[in-house]
């Protein structure tokens, strides 16, 4: 999807950006989803889907 959502000349920084954005995922995402599970066992559930929600609408209206 990345390489076809950007044109040749802006294919590299749109996979440096993807991949920018996956490892602060993995880098931040299971220590602060470990303090909320920490807290209340289902609150990283529920924060989960919050995030996971607008990404649907994106793809939703992608393809459209």
């Amino acid at each position: 999807m990345v390489s076809t959502g950007a044109s040749a000349e802006r294919q590299g920084s749109a996979f440096g950006v993807t991949q920018g954005a996956g490892s602060l995922g993995r880098t931040v995402g299971p220590p602060l989803m470990g303090v909320l599970y920490v807290a209340t066992y289902w609150s990283p559930f529920v924060v989960g889907a919050l995030v996971v929600l607008p990404v649907l609408g994106l793809l939703a209206r992608r393809l459209r």
